[in-house]
């Protein structure tokens, strides 16, 4: 029999007397990730005394959460007759990790008492979707609440830094390509290469624009370089437009070698 059918099975069949049961039930949900099956369980939870177990409802909203069903989370959450902190926590999470910011903010607003989790939360789930300053206002906030700001938290408010950097020299380097100061853009990019500082990936278009348009060529050869060793992970490192900008630089190469030549 697979999972999903003893899932089904258990939740057909069994009356359950504790809760223990139905925790294992909602751990396979999250493994498997399948809303269906949590619905499953959810309704078989309704029928019980433990319809109003603030535990069992708390795992539910984490479930949905971890499931990626918010709007079946919110719902747990909305209609439970009791809430402690971590029910809060469990939809936040949700919230920040599939990235809608904007609730999840409002939520943090109405929490009664936010806790390092919740401030956590904030902090990387700001981070993460490269609303930088947001992030690092919530950083600065929590330690005037004088919440101790662990590894966590410093990661994320780190990351915000780094972030609010690459954002900054993206703006530059765009700002002088779009002014024909190709010249200016590449030596900026080149001198933070050697300080060990990357822009982001979105800015690597405007770098090969820059470099396929010098009058320098050398300059343009030692920045296009540099740029062909960096490794971004990100797929969408290249977009059509810098790859055209990256066959139109190569071909300008091959022209100038065969002249040359």
């Amino acid at each position: 029999m697979s999972k999903h059918g003893l899932v089904r099975k258990l939740v057909s069949d069994l009356p359950f007397l504790d809760s223990a049961p139905f925790e294992k039930l909602l751990d396979s949900c999250v493994k498997s990730k399948s809303v269906f099956e949590a619905r499953r369980v959810h309704a078989r939870i309704i029928k019980t005394q433990f319809s109003s177990d603030i535990f069992i409802q708390n795992r539910l909203i984490d479930v949905y959460g971890k499931c990626g069903c918010l709007e079946d989370a919110r719902k747990v959450f909305d209609h439970m007759p009791q809430r402690n902190t971590f029910s809060w926590n469990a939809v936040l999470s949700a919230l920040t990790k599939s990235g809608a910011l904007d609730e999840a903010l409002n939520l943090f607003k109405c929490m009664p008492e936010p806790d390092q989790c919740s401030w956590n939360a904030m902090v990387s789930g700001f981070a993460k979707r490269d609303r930088f300053e947001e992030a690092l206002r919530f950083f600065v906030d929590m330690h005037c609440e004088d919440f101790v700001l662990n590894e966590y938290s410093f990661g994320s408010a780190l990351s915000a830094c780094a972030g609010l950097i690459d954002v900054n020299i993206g703006v530059q380097i765009h700002g002088y390509t779009q002014n024909g100061e190709n010249e200016e853009a590449v030596r900026l990019f080149l001198l933070l290469k050697r300080e060990s500082i990357w822009p982001t990936h979105y800015t690597f278009g405007n770098l090969l624009s820059a470099c396929a348009n010098l009058a320098d060529l050398k300059l343009g050869r030692q920045a296009h370089a540099n740029i062909l060793k960096h490794e971004v992970d990100d797929d969408e490192t290249y977009d059509e437009e810098s790859e055209s900008e990256f066959i139109l630089y190569n071909e300008m190469e091959m022209e100038v070698d065969a002249a040359v030549g």
